[in-house]
């Protein structure tokens, strides 16, 4: 199933957005350079939208979707370098590489925004597949669920449940309260998906943050943060910084992530 979720709506409910096209920070509430002048609530939105910031700039995956984005705007105009005119709406043939480029985007990216509520009482599965074309190794990670009215939905685990899901759990940390008040979708996706199947750690908020940022740092996001859970479902005495530290050693040994997954 694929769900939309209407943009202008969205925006105009939200307390704060990230744009990550100019590493902007938007906030509909109070905020005051001195952090403990803030309002819980407010001084939680504010940490969500910096979790964004840091996702963007200090992951491979948030470095590589900048480098597809900005290689669209310079392709468009390059693309208009030579005409005269130029009649709008403007439209442009992207090179095959940089279409490679967006078809490895949408496909890590997974399920975005939506108002699907998860019903928590009925039994859900996940699994994947592989995904044919790309250079690197690429999968759908598929979380079936039944909403509120009993339908079956697919959630693709991709990049922007983690984002988001990463976000209000380093939210929750300062406001509790704020796990409540986001959609399911994609906010709360990972949290309820740990405690349907990966009981161990479903309580570990910052085992669960760490998780996610690790995952970020493959390009295959959905896929790896998949693997961690099981492993770290498998394993829960260990700390996620552990996990980040036997994965920072794992790549300046030669990643191999079967094994290190072992």
């Amino acid at each position: 199933m694929t769900f939309q979720y209407d943009e202008s709506t969205y925006e105009s409910e939200v307390r704060g957005a990230y744009k990550t096209g100019c590493f902007e920070i938007a906030l509909n509430c109070e905020f005051n350079m001195n952090l403990e002048l803030m309002k819980t609530a407010d001084l939680g939105t504010f940490l969500h939208e910096y979790v964004h910031f840091l996702q963007n700039i200090s992951t491979p995956w948030g470095i590589q979707a900048g480098i597809v984005r900005n290689n669209d705007l310079c392709e468009m105009v390059h693309s208009m370098e030579p005409l005269e005119k130029i009649h709008l709406p403007y439209k442009f043939e992207p090179s095959q590489e940089q279409k490679l480029r967006r078809s490895w985007l949408q496909c890590s990216i997974g399920t975005g925004h939506s108002r699907v509520k998860i019903d928590k009482t009925k039994a859900s599965r996940f699994y994947y597949r592989e995904i044919d074309g790309f250079p690197i190794a690429m999968h759908e990670v598929i979380f079936s669920v039944k909403n509120a009215d009993g339908a079956d939905v697919d959630i693709i685990i991709g990049a922007t449940i983690i984002k988001e899901s990463m976000a209000v759990l380093y939210q929750s940390l300062i406001d509790p309260n704020s796990v409540t008040e986001h959609p399911d979708v994609p906010y709360n996706v990972i949290q309820i998906w740990c405690e349907k199947h990966f009981p161990n750690i479903a309580g570990d908020t910052r085992k669960l943050i760490c998780l996610c940022y690790i995952s970020l740092f493959s390009l295959d996001p959905g896929f790896s943060l998949m693997l961690l859970l099981r492993e770290a479902n498998l394993h829960p005495e260990k700390s996620g910084i552990e996990f980040f530290d036997e994965y920072k050693e794992a790549k300046k040994n030669g990643f191999n992530r079967q094994e290190f997954l072992r």
